[in-house]
């Protein structure tokens, strides 16, 4: 049981032995191919090489389990491919050939800080306030994540900052390490 792929003959016509009438697509069979980015492929392979689960959500809320991945370079592409099956592909199989947005997500990673992505200067740099000045930190850059609270966020890895440390979560023109700053909840609270 599956989609149709194509359809060969009509009602009324005539057709030979071991002619092709209908082409039917296995849907037990059927996976949707996700391009990942070179920043992301290191995840997938770790994640794999570990058997660690990786999910994913299509746009209308279905779930997908990763099946495998390719390394098959292409002209012009870079990364690898994800190979994911529908958990649940008789209730949602999505018509075929047609793009969709799926939300992936990795598996649960240790001393991470998410942060707005005001908070993030020349992609791998954030600045804190020690002593009313800020201290440049690099960064590695992890991930992303989309939450009702807190929106669009920036997932980042860095052993300079520690908890409760203030973070500029604005940009600021030309910010540098030493540059005197006056955190905003100070002055609202009139300290």
């Amino acid at each position: 049981a599956g989609p149709g792929l194509g359809v060969f003959a009509a009602p009324g016509d005539h057709s030979n032995l071991s002619m092709a009438l209908v082409q039917v697509a296995d849907a037990a069979g059927f996976e949707l191919r996700v391009q990942v980015p070179d920043t992301y492929a290191r995840q997938f392979q770790n994640a794999s090489d570990h058997q660690q689960l990786i999910t994913a959500e299509d746009d209308t809320g279905a779930r997908l389990v990763l099946n495998r991945l390719a390394a098959h370079v292409r002209t012009g592409q870079t990364g690898l491919d994800a190979f994911f099956a529908y958990a649940d592909y008789q209730n949602h199989l999505p018509a075929l050939g047609r793009m969709i947005n799926v939300s992936i997500e990795l598996p649960l990673q240790n001393d991470l800080i998410a942060l707005p992505v005001q908070s993030i200067y020349e992609n791998n740099r954030v600045y804190a306030v020690e002593g009313s000045r800020l201290v440049g930190h690099k960064v590695e850059r992890v991930g992303e994540r989309e939450s009702a609270e807190h929106g669009y966020q920036v997932l980042i890895r860095t052993s300079d900052i520690t908890p409760g440390s203030s973070i500029i979560t604005t940009q600021l023109p030309k910010a540098i390490t030493g540059l005197l700053v006056e955190v905003a909840s100070d002055l609202q609270s009139g300290a």
